[in-house]
């Protein structure tokens, strides 16, 4: 994990823990006392969490969100360090349930993450007359990540570490292969920085993402790294009293920060702050960790356990990173992650309810070994 996010610790070798999906790994509790971080290269917010003073390397318990400990899944004890870190948050009356997991993602140290669809060609003799009437094919977690190969040749699929669900979209029933998007998504395989959909809601005014408050990502190329890495970066999106937007305004914000019209991708989300944030739903957040530091860590949070927003943005204040920027994505049903460990270290795979097949996905990629 990158210097940015983690410092070394003074810490006794536990066996075993780390290892990549055992059972052991998910379940062991860990014992600790809390040492404050040092980072020696340059300031981030992250310096100002606690992280325990074990070889868990992960954050500091939320006991108060029901998160008894964090397990660290990945990299092992043997593995390299290649700028992706999973962590598993356990929780329940014995501390052994998974209720959250956590990617640590440091485009720094070469990791780096592709905003996934599979647009559809419009049925019926017409097609779309709109940008926002495109559809998308869906699939879970899982088959996304096996059919990766096939669906993104851009990147090495050697490199794939997982696949998460991304973006709000309108049809939810998997007997239903196609979906449009709610909102806007760029893709950086479109020339000139086309949208693929300017959403479903902004020809559909009666679709609740509408008048919902937004969130925009604006993600570098991945096939074009600099110096420093991959740059993911969040601001608001639309109109800040009632949500609304429109498509140039899709346009214009996807494309990034002013003077920086470089081929990227871009979705749009919602905010934290949201009607019916005491309601309790599997939540999944992307969260910049920047936050003007300079630094370009980021984290995807999804979780298994039911929670409101206020505890979600809880869990992501306990992580240390007090005022990052957060988004939030599809939830519930669609909340899901699959990652090369498979098995307990995957919630796609350890999930007890049927998962929504979805039509967008954020794929993370480790450096090269």
């Amino acid at each position: 994990m990158s210097d940015r996010i983690h410092r070394s610790i003074v810490a006794k070798t536990v066996a075993l823990l780390g290892v990549a999906g055992t059972v052991a790994a998910l379940t062991a509790p860990m014992m600790a006392t809390a040492t404050p971080r040092v980072n020696a290269h340059s300031p981030s917010k992250f310096l100002t969490a606690y992280y325990p003073a074990d070889p868990n390397d992960c954050p500091p318990p939320s006991p108060d969100q029901g998160i008894d400990h964090w397990n660290k899944i990945y990299p092992g004890i043997a593995e390299p360090d290649r700028g992706v870190t999973l962590c598993v948050g356990m929780g329940g009356a014995l501390a052994n349930e998974p209720y959250a997991y956590l990617q640590l993602i440091s485009p720094d140290e070469g990791a780096r993450i592709h905003l996934i669809s599979d647009p559809q060609e419009c049925p019926g003799p017409n097609g779309c007359t709109a940008a926002w009437q495109f559809p998308f094919l869906k699939r879970t977690a899982e088959e996304w990540f096996t059919g990766m190969p096939d669906i993104n040749t851009t990147l090495d699929p050697d490199q794939l570490f997982s696949v998460t669900n991304a973006g709000f979209f309108v049809e939810d029933r998997n007997d239903h292969p196609t979906s449009p998007l709610s909102l806007p998504e760029a893709k950086v395989e479109l020339p000139g920085q086309q949208l693929s959909s300017s959403g479903w809601a902004l020809g559909n005014h009666d679709d609740p993402a509408w008048t919902a408050l937004k969130e925009a990502a604006w993600i570098t190329d991945p096939t074009q790294i600099t110096y420093g890495g991959q740059r993911v970066v969040m601001w608001d999106f639309g109109n800040p009293w009632n949500g609304e937007y429109t498509e140039w305004e899709a346009q214009m914000y996807l494309r990034g920060p002013v003077g920086e019209d470089e081929p990227s991708d871009g979705l749009v989300g919602f905010t934290m702050a949201q009607t019916g944030v005491d309601e309790r739903a599997r939540r999944t957040v992307l969260a910049e960790a920047d936050g003007g530091s300079g630094l370009n860590d980021f984290v995807i949070l999804s979780t298994a356990h039911a929670y409101t927003l206020p505890e979600v943005s809880n869990i992501l204040d306990d992580i240390g990173a007090l005022s990052y920027d957060r988004m939030q994505l599809d939830g519930g049903g669609s909340t899901q992650t699959f990652n090369k460990l498979g098995g307990t270290a995957s919630l796609s795979s350890n999930s007890p309810f049927e998962l929504r097949k979805v039509p967008e996905v954020f794929a993370v990629y480790e450096a090269p070994e």
